[in-house]
């Protein structure tokens, strides 16, 4: 009986997706994004590595500063000019110092903490200049086991129960394109029922690309502005300047820099960096 319920689900869902398929206007599983990638997206999921030299010791316990990610998105139904996305990504940081003493002579390289987001992005094209974004995404964050075993923490003041980066939030983004700059600027809203994260969040940036050339490779830069309130809206900057390889599926290495607080992690308010460093970054949309 089940397997019979299971056969006729499947042949409703394939015979719904044939009907969809036979409308020029509906597309089920896009392959191309519609909204265009802000490369300078702190949060967007792509797949990454950057290698990153602190410019300023402060509060980071460590003198290169190592992020790499594995992340995604995948189109599930295109409408007309509105697209919905499925988006995920797990954010790793490693930290790497060098240490001279009677228990370790070289280079400690420690995992700091790892942040995984899903979500769901649902676009919109209202003419060849004009985008608008919705997205609403899970984000948790754990540190890693080399950074508590570094530094012990306690469970003093309820530091694993009362966890501000552990969190739902609705960010709405739009984007203007004027000739090869995109400009764009959004704003963002924590609708977690229960947390002590504060809540409201802001940003804004450029980004030059997508020049109208048949040549693979073009150079591409820009800067994002990101202002929470759960850092007490210090701002953080990040700029890229570098290369674009390929039209479709793209590839960018670019140099970066960074300063306000730490872009992911458990202590993402706590800690304020400047770096300087070298990414290579996948458009890992499919």
């Amino acid at each position: 009986m089940i397997k019979r319920l299971l056969i006729i689900f499947l042949l409703t869902l394939f015979v719904k997706f044939s009907l969809f398929a036979q409308d020029t206007n509906i597309r089920v599983f896009p392959r191309q994004r519609l909204f265009p990638l802000i490369f300078t997206d702190i949060k967007d999921p792509m797949t990454f590595i950057s290698f990153d030299k602190m410019l300023e010791k402060g509060d980071f316990p460590f003198d290169y500063y190592i992020p790499f990610s594995i992340g995604f998105s995948k189109g599930i139904l295109k409408v007309k000019e509105t697209q919905i996305d499925l988006a995920c990504a797990a954010f790793t940081q490693f930290g790497w110092r060098w240490e001279d003493n009677i228990y370790l002579h070289g280079m400690r390289k420690s995992m700091i903490n790892s942040d995984y987001l899903i979500g769901i992005n649902c676009s919109h094209k209202f003419n060849e200049k004009f985008y608008g974004k919705a997205k609403l995404f899970h984000q948790s964050s754990h540190l890693g086991d080399d950074y508590l075993l570094l530094y012990p923490i306690k469970n003093a003041s309820g530091y694993w129960v009362n966890d501000p980066s552990s969190y739902e939030q609705l960010e709405l983004t739009m984007l203007y394109k004027i000739g090869y700059i995109n400009t764009f600027g959004g704003i963002g809203y924590v609708v977690s029922p229960k947390t002590i994260r504060k809540r409201s969040s802001f940003k804004l940036g450029a980004n030059i690309s997508d020049y109208r050339s048949e040549k693979n490779v073009t150079p591409v830069m820009g800067f994002e502005l990101n202002v929470l309130e759960n850092n007490n809206f210090n701002p953080g900057l990040k700029c890229n300047l570098g290369l674009k390889f390929f039209k479709e599926k793209s590839v960018y290495m670019m140099l970066e820099y960074y300063y306000g607080h730490l872009p992911y992690s458990r202590l993402e308010s706590q800690m304020i960096v400047n770096y300087l460093g070298l990414g290579l970054y996948l458009d890992t949309f499919f």
